[in-house]
């Protein structure tokens, strides 16, 4: 279109609608839109926290500087460091807001296992390399190539306010929520520090996801983060409940990775690990 094409319309209140909608159609047709960008994540719980629903979160590429400080986070032998050191370095914002520590400790587990899968994309790219990988079936050894999208990621269809029901197995139920990562970074340091058995790890974790216990012809019991109520619980329930937050988990499955061996034909699966996920 050259100058002397140019109408200004508050000029020429003759333009019909017509004419509009026609350039608009001719427009709108040739349009593609944008895939998402590179450094946005999709938070795959949906949580409703505060009121707002938390859906993407926005990362960066890692630095030297950060390689330094991940660097020494490692040292200390302590894995929720590890973690804390990826996220803080990694998230830059999530859902608009400034991804502070406090902010990260309050999202589930399966959001920021989401998120250290978005800082590897953005850092080094999107498939992880195995120089040897055995199969379980024929034991022989080859080299393999995971791509990022092949990991298995379970996700809300809709805005979650992570608590669920879970039955017991003579009648009644709990209400848990989710496990988040403050949960997390306290049972680890709990362990560590406590010399924790795994039994007494399930009991801080059963603590401080479930919220109450409803049993038939007894009065509701309040847990409020205490182990006495979820001690009184029976084995087999306090594996349920285990079982059932793992399996209402959304997130990354990074231990659900299907494998197959062109050799035998065995199909397998392959555990991903952090230590993979941030080598080239």
């Amino acid at each position: 279109m050259t100058s002397n094409d140019y109408r200004n319309p508050l000029d020429d209140l003759s333009t019909s609608a017509a004419d509009i909608a026609d350039a608009l159609a001719s427009t709108v047709a040739h349009v593609d839109m944008p895939a998402p960008a590179d450094d946005v994540v999709t938070l795959p719980s949906r949580s409703i926290l505060d009121g707002r629903e938390l859906r993407a979160a926005r990362v960066r590429e890692l630095t030297g500087e950060h390689e330094e400080e991940l660097a020494r986070a490692a040292a200390t032998g302590h894995s929720e460091r590890l973690v804390d050191a990826l996220l803080k370095c990694g998230v830059v914002e999530v859902e608009g807001l400034e991804a502070t520590p406090l902010l990260l400790d309050r999202l589930t587990i399966g959001d920021r296992d989401a998120l250290i899968l978005g800082i590897r994309r953005v850092t080094f790219g999107d498939s992880i390399r195995y120089d040897r990988y055995r199969c379980p079936g024929c034991r022989e050894d080859f080299a393999l190539t995971v791509g990022l999208e092949e990991i298995p990621v379970k996700t809300a269809t809709g805005p979650s306010d992570d608590t669920y029901t879970i039955a017991l197995r003579k009648g009644g139920h709990v209400k848990a929520r989710a496990l988040i990562g403050a949960d997390q970074k306290t049972v680890l340091s709990s362990t560590r520090t406590d010399r924790l058995n795994i039994a007494e790890q399930n009991t801080l974790l059963l603590s401080r996801s479930v919220i109450s216990i409803h049993r038939p012809g007894h009065s509701d019991l309040a847990v409020r983060g205490e182990t006495g109520p979820v001690r009184s619980l029976s084995m087999p329930d306090r594996q349920r409940i285990l079982a059932e937050l793992d399996k209402l988990r959304y997130g990354p499955r990074y231990d659900q990775v299907p494998v197959h061996c062109t050799a035998c034909g065995h199909d397998g699966t392959l555990a991903v690990t952090v230590e993979a996920l941030f080598r080239e």
